[in-house]
């Protein structure tokens, strides 16, 4: 345990919980926590069968309940809601690149789709979306001041992002106008460690081509590891101080992406990035690729460029934020740092 968890008490304990992307990264980290915790009443939603089995195979799951579907199935949603005291959506498409209708469909229009639900069945529920800490925007002005939960939110052409700030900014306006049950939006920075299906498999496939780079005027990164990111949201829980409010969740220290490829490089018996470019010059490469993956996709469906923008971000850019509010009004005390959580990944993306 990284922090104080709060002594939930047995009716607590017994209270209905309704997880959304329950075999995802971030759910099912969620949810085995909640298991460790004791609660005994959690409620799944996945799509994928292979994928649950794989997930939940090495856990207790007496005390879950598993509901196939997804949230365009109404009434799937409406047995997860009915009841729940808490609903927490963890799902969402987390790439750098993919299809704007899919992207649209998962990141904003879900969400959306839950909370109309909780509204119509004038659920007395409290609803916690995960989102990301870049919608705040990236910066290379470190002289700055800390983006806090009161900054504006980024404008971006980059698909991930957009749909991140545009359900991030109906959620606010939601919160600001007395909504009829409580939203909680925890926003945090790159979360890392074992379970990570979205970013460890295209650095491994890419160190396996050759195709990762060097930057050689990167910055530290702002990142959380996955245990510090599952002790953080109980804190949410029953919790009326988190009510109607957003928190930017980050980690005790950033770091350059490079150790943490070099540490994956060493994991796999691969040899690390050699090949040195600038982060202006990959920025530009990288908008030039998908100009190109665009028009391939024309005609074929599904191809990527082997860089993009927001992939390049996430590996040179700090989000520059503070974890402050967490701090002080969650009690949120991150304490995994690089050398502490690296061993974490090593067994994880040896089996990828």
């Amino acid at each position: 345990m990284t922090l104080g968890i709060p002594q939930f008490s047995e009716s607590q304990k017994e209270a209905k919980i309704f997880i959304i992307g329950s075999t995802g990264f971030i759910g099912s980290a969620v949810i085995k926590r909640l298991v460790e915790l004791g609660f005994r009443d959690l409620h799944c939603l996945y799509r994928s069968e292979e994928r649950r089995e794989k997930v939940f195979s090495v856990i207790d799951t007496s005390s879950i309940t598993f509901l196939q579907g997804d949230v365009s199935q109404q009434e799937i949603l409406r047995r997860g809601i009915d009841g729940a005291a808490i609903v927490l959506n963890a799902s969402g498409i987390a790439r750098d690149w993919g299809d704007r209708r899919e992207f649209w469909l998962v990141n904003v229009e879900a969400p959306k789709a839950i909370v109309h639900m909780i509204e119509e069945m004038n659920a007395p529920t409290h609803y916690i979306h995960i989102t990301t800490a870049a919608v705040y925007g990236f910066s290379t002005d470190l002289a700055e001041p800390l983006k806090t939960e009161s900054s504006s939110l980024v404008r971006s052409d980059r698909l991930y992002t957009a749909s991140k700030v545009e359900i991030h900014s109906w959620l606010r306006e939601r919160m600001s106008g007395n909504p009829s049950f409580p939203i909680t939006v925890l926003a945090p920075t790159i979360v890392w460690g074992p379970g990570d299906n979205a970013y460890l498999p295209l650095i491994k496939e890419s160190l396996r081509r050759g195709k990762l780079p060097r930057f050689r005027d990167a910055l530290p990164v702002d990142f959380i590891h996955i245990y510090d990111l599952v002790d953080a949201i109980p804190l949410c829980f029953f919790n009326e101080r988190a009510y109607n409010e957003e928190y930017i969740l980050t980690g005790p220290e950033g770091f350059l992406f490079e150790r943490y490829v070099e540490k994956v490089a060493e994991f796999v018996s691969l040899p690390p990035p050699r090949r040195e470019i600038s982060v202006r010059t990959a920025l530009m490469l990288a908008g030039i690729m998908e100009g190109v993956a665009r028009f391939i996709n024309l005609f074929r469906p599904g191809y990527r460029p082997s860089m993009t923008r927001l992939s390049v971000l996430l590996l040179t850019t700090p989000l520059h934020v503070s974890g402050a509010k967490a701090e002080c009004e969650l009690g949120f005390r991150p304490e995994i740092g690089f050398a502490d959580g690296i061993e974490s990944v090593k067994e994880y993306v040896q089996r990828l």
